[in-house]
């Protein structure tokens, strides 16, 4: 027989992967959504990621959900734009990074690199840039978000989430 706190810690562990899944399945429905409507990823991050916090916002109030446009945290040129997803699991908070259009920023056949010294996907990690191409969301810590925005950069940077998070959390309250 397991005791309550097992019992109420295994419906916590539930409420949090269903929140995952939950944020999943909206970033994988829009997606698709405009996929529909266009042949290509490419040049359409603000548009996307405007639909999915909208639609993340519409579904669950408890999820913090900040629209970020990376050309707003560094002097250089990015002209990218993602969402930060934050939520409470066992009491520690939890961050997901969500761009779904991170394909554009990869290497392949029949595509110039414009605007970069080098493909961002080359210099993010194997795993980091496996789990965007695949949902559009990777969870992150202040060390993964620096290495994700760093590969868009020339110049290796530090920026604090959390301080800039803290910041615009009042702005949106």
């Amino acid at each position: 027989m397991t005791d309550f706190n097992t019992f109420a810690n295994s419906l916590v562990n539930i409420t949090n992967e269903n929140k995952k899944g939950k944020i999943i399945r909206i970033v994988e429905q829009e997606k698709k959504k405009l996929l529909e409507k266009v042949d290509s990823l490419e040049g359409f991050c603000k548009y996307i990621a405007s639909q999915i916090e909208y639609e993340l916002k519409k579904t669950d109030s408890s999820l913090l959900v900040y629209y970020i446009d990376l050309n707003t945290l560094t002097d250089e040129i990015v002209d990218h734009a993602i969402l930060i997803v934050e939520y409470f699991y066992n009491g520690q908070k939890e961050q997901l990074l969500i761009d779904p259009t991170f394909i554009q920023f990869t290497e392949q056949k029949n595509r110039k690199l414009t605007g970069y010294a080098e493909w961002p996907g080359n210099k993010l990690s194997p795993i980091l840039v496996s789990q965007l191409l695949d949902t559009g969301v990777i969870e992150i810590t202040e060390e993964i978000f620096n290495e994700y925005l760093n590969s868009f950069l020339q110049e290796k940077t530090y920026f604090s989430l959390e301080k800039y998070l803290i910041q615009n959390s009042v702005r949106m309250r």
